[in-house]
């Protein structure tokens, strides 16, 4: 039998003869880059912090006089807390429990064992707001608390305004003070608005997670350059979101750090001399390890599968005749 093989993204035209005697054949078709380690970025949220924040607004607000503005206020902060009622479940099946009693609960997506205890060593340190630990526990993972220093920045200048309303009303007469709470709503308005942009970010996170999609906006420009993220790096990153102590919303990005270069090897049932061929499926295999695995695109090793083929087996069906096969092709 003879086998005519184009190769399109080399434009060459192979053609050569297959042993079919088996009743099968063994067909490489090229190279295929397969992640067998991650690095970890961890973006950290303190729901807590949202909550206390949402709290300072409100304090300001029950200083003001009711108006149209003030009321638009209300509206956007209820329409907040319902956005982070929706980040952590209240009940979850999957948590680990680190040494200091925190549960740590995988809401979507999959992680490694081996990656479980790292993963809960790091968000205790986050906890205790001793970032600078993180390195001598495990350079792999990377620390993203961009969200909560945001968070803290506008408490800051919410705390601020409340200090600066208190001792402006004092100076001011009561008809000043009429405009000035109207002043303040509208700027207490925009700072709320600043608020449930984020949060909204964070809710669209979290459904993309849900999908099994990565948006580039997840990952900041110091991420992208630190872990030269490009197309194929982009296209096997994984993302997964846990909480952590009851409090902390985790986006834990799993970015390529290795890749193993296989051979993939498509098994491809061709009838012998007797016109028998083995009574199994066509099927693309790599073999990495000693482990022969079902290949699948963008697909990391900790994700394939032992392929159960009757050839890895060493064993195939002829008409229902079981037969042991003593050599594969070469």
């Amino acid at each position: 039998m003879v086998l005519i093989s184009l190769r399109l993204s080399t434009q060459e035209l192979n053609i050569g003869k297959i042993d079919s005697e088996l009743g099968y054949a063994e067909i490489h078709v090229g190279n295929a880059d397969i992640v067998s380690k991650y690095n970890f970025i961890i973006h950290s949220i303190n729901v807590d912090e949202i909550n206390s924040l949402i709290s300072q607004f409100r304090e300001i607000l029950n200083s003001l006089n009711i108006t149209e503005y003030k009321n638009l206020c209300e509206d956007e902060l209820k329409e907040i807390e319902k956005m982070t009622k929706t980040f952590l479940p209240a009940r979850l099946k999957r948590r680990l429990f680190n040494a200091g009693g925190a549960a740590l609960n995988f809401l979507f997506g999959t992680m490694d064992n081996d990656d479980r205890e790292a993963m809960s060593a790091h968000l205790a340190i986050i906890d205790g707001n001793n970032h600078n630990l993180i390195n001598t526990v495990n350079q792999q993972i990377q620390i993203n608390d961009n969200f909560n220093k945001s968070i803290l920045q506008l408490k800051t200048i919410i705390e601020h305004d409340r200090l600066q309303i208190l001792e402006k009303l004092k100076e001011i007469n009561e008809n000043d003070q009429k405009l000035f709470k109207e002043d303040l709503a509208i700027s207490e308005l925009f700072k709320i608005g600043i608020l449930k942009q984020k949060v909204q970010t964070i809710q669209q996170a979290i459904v993309s997670t849900k999908l099994g999609l990565l948006q580039t906006s997840t990952l900041t420009r110091e991420e992208i350059d630190t872990f030269e993220i490009d197309f194929y790096k982009l296209s096997n990153i994984r993302l997964v979101i846990a909480e952590y102590g009851g409090n902390r919303l985790n986006f834990i990005i799993k970015v390529p750090a290795k890749l193993i270069r296989a051979e993939k090897i498509l098994v491809l049932p061709i009838p012998n001399s007797k016109n028998e061929q083995i009574d199994d499926q066509i099927e693309s295999v790599v073999t990495i390890m000693n482990n022969t695995y079902i290949y699948e695109e963008n697909k990391s090793l900790f994700e394939l599968s032992l392929s159960e083929h009757c050839t890895v087996q060493k064993k195939v069906q002829y008409d229902r005749k079981f037969t042991r096969i003593s050599n594969r092709i070469e």
